[in-house]
């Protein structure tokens, strides 16, 4: 079993509230019936503000890897994201207010600050865009955020997304409530091979 330790759990989040990839390569545009549909989807996902997710998470990087299993509760101005080993070991907390972000260790340590990136800038020292992947989960891109490439099915839905520097391919949907949300990501960079996959959705 891979062990998770706090340290790395921490690269962990910022991941897992990332998305990413390499140099982007064009793509043919979508067709004016994919861009009909992926309007309409838009309205209905931009509208999904509080949710409960279940899944599990891989990461690879060089010669390390991790997995974590993911519960994330979403509330449209504060959230709680927990994730831990398998074996239920290694649990973090990071819960979010408008105001401020706190970080609890397995340990039982507490950090806190004004923003989850200031908080891993703070402790890990790495500068990572955590409040993304709040869009792309929801198969959304970030808005006001500059998209590099976007590819999409024949039902409208995002099957690839070039956006902040990272690459997320949208594996597989789910029908939830009648909107189609992301239950397989696949999320790369130069530096990260991530592998989300999501076995419950509560909206």
């Amino acid at each position: 079993m891979i062990q998770i330790y706090p340290v790395k759990i921490l690269s962990l989040i910022g991941l897992l509230i990332l998305a990413g990839c390499a140099a982007p390569t064009r793509l043919p545009p979508p067709s004016p019936e994919q861009q009909v549909k992926w309007q309409q989807l838009q309205l209905k996902l931009a509208k999904v503000d509080t949710w409960q997710l279940r899944g599990r998470m891989s990461i690879h990087s060089g010669d390390d890897s991790w997995i974590a299993n993911v519960l994330w509760e979403q509330q449209p101005a504060n959230y709680q994201l927990q994730l831990n080993t398998p074996t239920g070991q290694g649990v973090l907390r990071l819960t979010g207010t408008p105001q401020q972000v706190s970080l609890r260790t397995a340990e039982g340590d507490v950090f806190n600050a004004p923003t989850a990136e200031e908080l891993l800038s703070e402790r890990m020292h790495v500068n990572l865009p955590v409040s993304h992947l709040y869009s792309w989960v929801r198969g959304l891109p970030v808005d006001k955020v500059e998209i590099d490439n976007y590819q999409l099915d024949n039902a409208g839905r995002l099957s690839l997304l070039q956006q902040a520097d990272w690459t997320i391919n949208y594996e597989r949907y789910q029908l939830v409530k009648g909107i189609n949300l992301p239950s397989k990501l696949a999320l790369e960079n130069k530096e990260f091979k991530v592998k989300i996959v999501i076995s419950l959705w509560e909206i």
